[in-house]
């Protein structure tokens, strides 16, 4: 039987381990990696171009740079490397659609 050790720390990661998927859903149902592959843009940039409010843009994309799927550079944002080809729709590789499918699983009813 293995000796394991309950800390903060691990307890905070599954307590939030909800979250990314989530983070990860609403940035590609407002479209956020999109607008972002034609360059770095603030907040209220993104805000405007995604219909959404630059308070809960602001939010987004700042979880995006936590999980490292955004960087930050000064007050505006830009997609990291492979997020153009993976999470842009329309590109070939892109799995926006496949995490779209997905992340709707969620929904489904219990099958057992």
């Amino acid at each position: 039987m293995s000796q394991a050790t309950v800390t903060r720390e691990r307890i905070m990661q599954v307590w939030f381990g909800f979250a990314p998927p989530l983070i990860l859903e609403a940035a590609v149902r407002c479209h956020v990696f999109d607008v972002l592959a034609d360059g770095p843009k603030t907040a209220e940039e993104v805000a405007a171009e995604t219909r959404t409010s630059p308070r809960g843009a602001r939010a987004l994309l700042n979880a995006l740079v936590g999980l490292e799927f955004l960087a930050r550079r000064g007050d505006r944002y830009a997609l990291v490397a492979g997020a153009e080809t993976l999470l842009v729709s329309g590109r070939p590789e892109s799995g926006s659609s496949t995490g779209r499918v997905m992340l709707c699983t969620r929904f489904l009813p219990d099958i057992a």
